[in-house]
């Protein structure tokens, strides 16, 4: 009986080396990457008050408006990212949304003023009731600037 039938030859044991290497190497690769922690944001988002905005006397059921606004940019690390719109049947709440880096050479900006637009679209006949927000009183209750746009169709 020949006794090397259960002995493994040397190309065997390079594979089986091999093959342990391998597995070795893909779970320190695992391991480092379930390890990584996500970067901390480095950014956060920050409303603003508006300081115009411009609604036209009436709107038409069906069409969309180009609505214009302002509002004072606080620093160099703000940088806009849009209006907020909080909807419930014919109100709307809306807010200038920055969206606010984290940087160390943020620079404090004084009066300057950013002007664009946002878009919106009429889709009830009822009168709509835009809440524009204008800021916090002194006890951080915000502030909301209430105009009523018709609707004819």
């Amino acid at each position: 009986m020949n006794q090397n039938r259960f002995q493994p030859n040397m190309e065997t044991k390079k594979l089986n080396v091999l093959t342990f290497f391998k597995s070795l190497f893909l779970g320190l690769v695992l391991y480092f990457i379930a390890g990584c922690e996500p970067d901390e944001p480095n950014f956060h988002l920050e409303l603003l008050p508006f300081e115009s905005v411009e609604f036209p006397e009436n709107f038409q059921l069906g069409q969309t408006y180009s609505i214009p606004f302002t509002y004072f940019r606080k620093s160099t690390c703000h940088a806009h990212d849009g209006i907020q719109v909080n909807s419930f049947l014919n109100y709307r709440t809306l807010a200038i949304q920055n969206s606010v880096f984290h940087n160390n050479d943020c620079l404090p900006l004084e009066n300057q003023l950013y002007e664009g637009t946002f878009d919106f679209k009429v889709i009830y006949l009822n009168t709509y009731v835009f809440r524009i927000f204008k800021g916090r009183d002194e006890n951080g209750t915000a502030i909301f600037e209430e105009i009523e746009v018709p609707v004819t169709d």
